[in-house]
């Protein structure tokens, strides 16, 4: 069975290693049994930082 990992980063940071997720991407939380799961997190997650993000299959399952 598949599951997902959600990846976020800063968009205003960008690479300063000094901004959040020191400059590169962060995984949040742990994986997720669906896309849809992952997705809905990863929204209220972001909510109303400058983060973005994307969904991934989990290479560990």
């Amino acid at each position: 069975m598949r599951k997902y990992k959600v990846v976020v980063w800063c968009e205003v940071c960008g690479l300063n290693h000094e901004g959040c997720f020191g400059g590169g991407t962060e995984t949040i939380g742990s994986s997720y049994e669906t896309w849809e799961d992952a997705h809905k997190t990863a929204a209220e997650y972001c909510g109303d930082h400058p983060y973005s993000y994307r969904v991934e299959e989990d290479d560990e399952y």
